[in-house]
């Protein structure tokens, strides 16, 4: 019996053991290639939603978003937490731009608040986040939804 059942006896590329979440492709193809960025982006997932709970497109998601992308900043540095922080917000194709272009924003802001001396939660507080989609989001749900037949 495998230890690994729970992701497909791949714990790097399937690793979700709480189901919080599932990795999309380009976060798996990055893990293959950088499992330790990829264990430390885990673990500032879990940090985040600790730090903000699992809500969406309000003051938690993008404080989360903020948390995640500064713990990541301090572990592995900017270029790294970018990287993985654009796989996330580029990768899922069910991604709205507007609530995509909402998240890189926070993301952005949490590289910033990195530079501080402070934990990401106190200094994601410091941050102007966006706390609700900007732009076109009426058209990406009618898109989303087929209303516009396009």
């Amino acid at each position: 019996m495998s230890t690994y059942s729970y992701v497909a006896s791949s714990p790097i590329l399937r690793g979700d053991p709480l189901g919080l979440r599932h990795a999309n492709g380009a976060e798996r193809f990055r893990c293959a290639f950088n499992p330790i960025g990829c264990g430390i982006a885990y673990w500032c997932m879990e940090k985040a939603y600790a730090a903000a709970g699992d809500s969406a497109n309000d003051g938690g998601d993008a404080r989360r978003h903020c948390v995640w992308s500064c713990c990541m900043t301090k572990a592995m540095g900017s270029v790294g937490a970018k990287g993985f922080s654009d796989d996330h917000e580029y990768g899922d194709p069910n991604n709205k731009e507007c609530e995509r272009d909402m998240d890189l924003f926070n993301n952005n802001q949490g590289r910033l608040a990195a530079e501080s001396s402070e934990d990401c939660g106190s200094a994601c507080r410091k941050r102007p986040l966006r706390e609700k989609p900007t732009g076109s989001c009426e058209v990406c749900k009618r898109k989303f939804l087929g209303i516009l037949g396009q």
